[in-house]
């Protein structure tokens, strides 16, 4: 019995933790910003500081904060629950391609962190990793 009682709070502890936050569930009409949490490195893509990224139903343009830079691109998002979601870009650089995905883990309905993944790039190493925090800003 106390081992039925256990297991109940256990199920209702971990529902009621599911529901504290949850990634967006759409990007349309979204602008994130981004904070990068490594420094410059051979396999760190975006050691920049902030970028700023707002979202249409499947485009986006990102301006890094610090220069002003801009680039656009498309992308696909996918939530899967339990705070969790993916954003899968394929993003133009000059006349360069870059894809990359980021999943997105949710601390609050507005904020969470981040894994960036470039699948290709411009320059090698052309697969790379960083992590960062994101916003979304209103």
């Amino acid at each position: 019995m106390l081992r039925r009682i256990l297991s109940i709070l256990l199920f209702f502890n971990l529902s009621a933790a599911a529901e504290i936050c949850d990634a967006p569930k759409t990007l349309n009409g979204l602008t994130l910003l981004f904070t990068v949490d490594e420094e410059y490195g051979h396999y760190s893509p975006y050691p920049i500081g902030v970028l700023q990224t707002s979202f249409s139903k499947e485009s986006f343009t990102t301006r890094v904060i610090q220069n002003n830079y801009h680039f656009i691109g498309k992308y696909t998002y996918h939530t899967f629950g339990g705070g969790l979601a993916k954003f899968t870009a394929r993003q133009l650089l000059g006349p360069k391609v870059i894809r990359f995905s980021m999943t997105f883990v949710c601390t609050s309905n507005r904020a969470g962190y981040y894994i960036y993944s470039q699948i290709e790039g411009p320059r090698l190493p052309n697969v790379r990793q960083n992590t960062g925090s994101y916003m979304i800003r209103h």
